[in-house]
């Protein structure tokens, strides 16, 4: 471990000591390596949301799963793509009870890995939100299938045949030529703008026309 993370560590610890039977939420940042907060999670008893921007191990999964998991409202990982990492996050589902929000790369990797152990549902059917990357038609398809509940689906840069499949849960991230796609402008849940040449006219517009159906 480098002379930075040590003292990382050593910081993390006297946060972690102070607050960790008070703290509701917790985000690690890219960044912050997994040495640095490993071995705390027993102690995040009233932690109910908790996001992980580096890719998460197998170590970690399994603690979330034994000491978080029952009691998360919301979750963020990034997935290694590893097998062994899939088959944790699968079994880490199951211990996910309360979950409403998760946000998750390797939809597709999770789906398959799933039918194969014979695990319909690969997603926890309490998720009410959903932010999902790296997904297949089948994947998704699934997702609407056995997560009742779903009011909103983040789709990672989604094709119109796609988009066109739902009318609700959905949400749009779009560029100039598919700001038209959705069939009923009603059910839109959030509108995310990437492009730069989107121009607040046209924004305007797309709202009005919202507004109208």
């Amino acid at each position: 471990m480098e002379s930075g993370d040590v003292e990382l560590k050593m910081a993390f610890n006297v946060i972690i000591l102070r607050c960790a039977a008070y703290l509701k939420s917790l985000r690690i940042c890219y960044g912050v390596p997994s040495s640095v907060f490993v071995g705390h999670f027993h102690l995040l008893s009233s932690l109910t949301h908790f996001s992980l921007e580096e890719p998460i191990d197998v170590l970690n999964l399994n603690q979330i799963k034994e000491y978080l998991a029952p009691n998360l409202l919301s979750l963020g990982l990034v997935l290694q793509p590893q097998e062994k990492c899939v088959v944790a996050f699968l079994s880490l589902v199951k211990n996910c009870k309360k979950l409403k929000c998760l946000r998750v790369n390797r939809i597709n990797l999770i789906f398959e890995r799933a039918k194969e152990i014979g695990q319909r549902q690969f997603l926890p059917p309490t998720l009410m939100q959903l932010f999902m990357h790296d997904y297949s038609d089948s994947a998704l398809n699934h997702v609407i299938e056995t997560c009742p509940k779903l009011c909103f689906v983040l789709l990672n840069n989604p094709d119109v045949t796609k988009m066109h499949r739902f009318y609700s849960p959905f949400f749009i991230t779009t560029d100039r030529e598919s700001i038209y796609s959705h069939p009923s402008l009603k059910f839109l849940r959030a509108l995310q703008i990437k492009r730069n040449d989107l121009n607040k006219a046209l924004i305007y517009i797309f709202l009005f026309k919202i507004s109208l159906d």
